[in-house]
């Protein structure tokens, strides 16, 4: 929740603010597999792939500037998968960009079938699923770094009150 708007992501820690982005792409994934693709949800369907696109694309963000290689390997296959589909992506006015972004085409996303819709974001869809599981990787990943980081600033704390140093890299 502290995660959404553009000035209070700046004041996150990298590996918290990808542990909630990957939280938040996981979601957004569960919240389309929970969606009916008719007529009667279109606007719901379409509000969902919005929310997809904003937290995939915060999730490259936040996981961009790690120096963790597992999680540069979950952003690179994040990356590689919205490549891969491109193309069907194209045909509803999602556009991959050369940084692995999507950008959403408003003409074309809004007048797209649910058909085409429903082939990339339903809960069976192999896009969906891929996509999914970096993310669960991106959530697990992140969530041990933060745990990790804190745990070493808890022993940097305690040696700074006690005037001992304390090894942190072990």
């Amino acid at each position: 929740r502290n995660a959404r708007t553009p000035s209070k992501r700046k004041d996150i820690d990298n590996s918290e603010l990808a542990l909630a982005d990957g939280m938040a792409l996981r979601r957004a994934i569960k919240q389309l597999g929970s969606l009916k693709f008719d007529d009667e949800k279109d606007s719901d369907i379409r509000n969902s792939v919005k929310a997809f696109i904003d937290t995939f694309n915060n999730t490259l963000d936040s996981t961009s500037d790690s120096t963790d290689h597992a999680l540069n390997r979950s952003m690179k296959q994040l990356k590689s998968i919205a490549q891969e589909y491109a193309s069907d992506l194209d045909k509803i006015g999602i556009t991959v960009n050369s940084d692995g972004t999507l950008t959403r085409r408003d003409t074309l996303f809004t007048t797209a079938s649910l058909s085409k819709f429903e082939k990339l974001f339903s809960s069976g869809s192999d896009f969906i699923q891929r996509t999914s599981a970096c993310a669960k990787r991106i959530e697990r990943r992140s969530d041990a770094l933060s745990v990790t980081e804190k745990h070493q600033k808890l022993l940097e704390n305690t040696s700074n009150q006690t005037g001992n140093t304390v090894d942190t890299t072990a």
